[in-house]
Protein backbone atom coordinates (compact mmCIF):
# COMPACT_ATOMS: atom_id res chain seq x y z
CA UNK A 1 0.00 0.00 0.00
CA UNK A 2 1.09 3.07 -1.04
CA UNK A 3 -0.14 6.62 1.00
CA UNK A 4 -1.15 9.02 -1.77
CA UNK A 5 -1.99 12.26 -1.44
CA UNK A 6 -4.58 13.69 -4.01
CA UNK A 7 -5.42 17.77 -4.66
CA UNK A 8 -8.73 18.81 -6.04
CA UNK A 9 -10.50 21.87 -6.38
CA UNK A 10 -14.42 22.19 -5.43
CA UNK A 11 -16.18 25.74 -6.47
CA UNK A 12 -13.06 28.12 -5.03
CA UNK A 13 -12.07 24.96 -2.48
CA UNK A 14 -8.54 23.62 -2.75
CA UNK A 15 -8.93 20.18 -0.87
CA UNK A 16 -6.03 17.49 -0.03
CA UNK A 17 -7.34 13.90 -0.10
CA UNK A 18 -4.69 12.19 1.72
CA UNK A 19 -5.25 8.04 1.57
CA UNK A 20 -3.31 5.99 3.88
CA UNK A 21 -3.55 3.95 7.09
CA UNK A 22 -4.84 6.42 9.40
CA UNK A 23 -7.89 7.53 6.89
CA UNK A 24 -8.43 3.49 6.29
CA UNK A 25 -8.57 3.03 9.97
CA UNK A 26 -11.12 5.89 10.59
CA UNK A 27 -13.19 5.08 7.28
CA UNK A 28 -13.15 1.27 8.93
CA UNK A 29 -14.60 3.27 13.18
CA UNK A 30 -17.16 4.79 11.10
CA UNK A 31 -18.53 2.10 9.19
CA UNK A 32 -18.15 -0.56 11.77
CA UNK A 33 -16.83 -3.28 9.60
CA UNK A 34 -13.72 -3.85 7.40
CA UNK A 35 -12.84 -1.43 4.66
CA UNK A 36 -11.53 -3.56 1.85
CA UNK A 37 -14.35 -5.90 2.38
CA UNK A 38 -16.97 -3.50 1.09
CA UNK A 39 -14.95 -1.29 -1.84
CA UNK A 40 -13.57 -3.60 -4.75
CA UNK A 41 -10.70 -1.57 -6.30
CA UNK A 42 -9.99 -0.69 -9.52
CA UNK A 43 -11.95 0.53 -12.53
CA UNK A 44 -15.68 1.18 -11.29
CA UNK A 45 -15.15 0.70 -7.83
CA UNK A 46 -18.05 2.84 -6.63
CA UNK A 47 -20.45 0.79 -8.40
CA UNK A 48 -22.82 -0.84 -5.43
CA UNK A 49 -21.13 1.40 -3.04
CA UNK A 50 -23.47 2.97 -0.26
CA UNK A 51 -23.74 6.60 -0.35
CA UNK A 52 -22.90 6.14 3.52
CA UNK A 53 -19.60 4.36 2.81
CA UNK A 54 -18.72 6.98 -0.16
CA UNK A 55 -19.69 10.29 2.36
CA UNK A 56 -17.33 8.02 4.94
CA UNK A 57 -14.24 7.72 2.74
CA UNK A 58 -15.11 10.93 1.39
CA UNK A 59 -15.12 12.33 5.24
CA UNK A 60 -12.00 10.35 5.85
CA UNK A 61 -10.07 11.25 3.53
CA UNK A 62 -10.45 15.14 4.39
CA UNK A 63 -9.57 14.87 7.69
CA UNK A 64 -5.89 15.13 7.68
CA UNK A 65 -5.95 18.36 6.57
CA UNK A 66 -9.20 19.59 6.51
CA UNK A 67 -10.73 19.01 9.93
CA UNK A 68 -14.72 19.23 9.41
CA UNK A 69 -17.97 17.22 10.19
CA UNK A 70 -19.75 14.59 8.31
CA UNK A 71 -22.07 16.94 7.47
CA UNK A 72 -19.51 19.86 5.90
CA UNK A 73 -17.37 17.51 4.06
CA UNK A 74 -20.89 16.23 2.56
CA UNK A 75 -22.10 19.90 1.65
CA UNK A 76 -18.34 19.65 -0.47
CA UNK A 77 -20.18 16.54 -2.46
CA UNK A 78 -23.11 18.03 -3.24
CA UNK A 79 -21.18 21.21 -4.48
CA UNK A 80 -18.61 18.86 -6.36
CA UNK A 81 -21.34 16.62 -7.43
CA UNK A 82 -21.33 12.93 -6.50
CA UNK A 83 -19.88 11.72 -9.66
CA UNK A 84 -16.93 13.33 -9.44
CA UNK A 85 -16.46 13.07 -6.05
CA UNK A 86 -16.72 8.88 -6.40
CA UNK A 87 -14.10 9.44 -9.51
CA UNK A 88 -11.16 11.02 -7.22
CA UNK A 89 -12.33 8.35 -4.10
CA UNK A 90 -11.96 5.76 -6.81
CA UNK A 91 -8.66 7.52 -7.79
CA UNK A 92 -7.45 7.70 -4.31
CA UNK A 93 -8.10 4.33 -3.44
CA UNK A 94 -6.64 2.46 -6.80
CA UNK A 95 -3.22 4.15 -6.22
CA UNK A 96 -3.39 3.87 -2.35
CA UNK A 97 -3.88 0.10 -2.67
CA UNK A 98 -1.61 -0.22 -6.21
CA UNK A 99 -3.99 -0.94 -8.35
CA UNK A 100 -3.97 2.21 -10.24
CA UNK A 101 -3.89 2.37 -14.38
CA UNK A 102 -1.44 4.55 -14.10
CA UNK A 103 1.91 3.82 -15.86
CA UNK A 104 4.82 3.25 -14.24
CA UNK A 105 6.58 6.70 -13.91
CA UNK A 106 3.37 8.88 -14.84
CA UNK A 107 3.96 11.92 -12.85
CA UNK A 108 0.86 12.79 -10.99
CA UNK A 109 -0.72 16.14 -12.90
CA UNK A 110 -1.81 17.34 -9.48
CA UNK A 111 0.13 20.49 -7.73
CA UNK A 112 2.41 20.36 -5.00
CA UNK A 113 0.90 19.53 -1.76
CA UNK A 114 0.73 23.05 -0.39
CA UNK A 115 0.16 24.57 -3.46
CA UNK A 116 -3.74 24.88 -4.57
CA UNK A 117 -5.07 24.75 -8.28
CA UNK A 118 -6.48 28.14 -8.35
CA UNK A 119 -6.65 31.50 -5.84
CA UNK A 120 -6.99 31.53 -2.05
CA UNK A 121 -9.20 28.85 -1.44
CA UNK A 122 -11.37 29.17 1.61
CA UNK A 123 -13.01 26.36 3.70
CA UNK A 124 -16.27 26.33 3.88
CA UNK A 125 -17.20 25.51 7.27
CA UNK A 126 -19.13 22.38 8.93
Amino acid sequence: MNPTVKHVTVGDNALTLTFNFGTMCTAEKELGKPFQSLWATGEGAVSGVSFDTISILWWAALQRKHRMSRDGANALVDDAGIEQVSTWLTEGMADYFGTSSKADGEADADPAPDEPKAGNAKRKKG
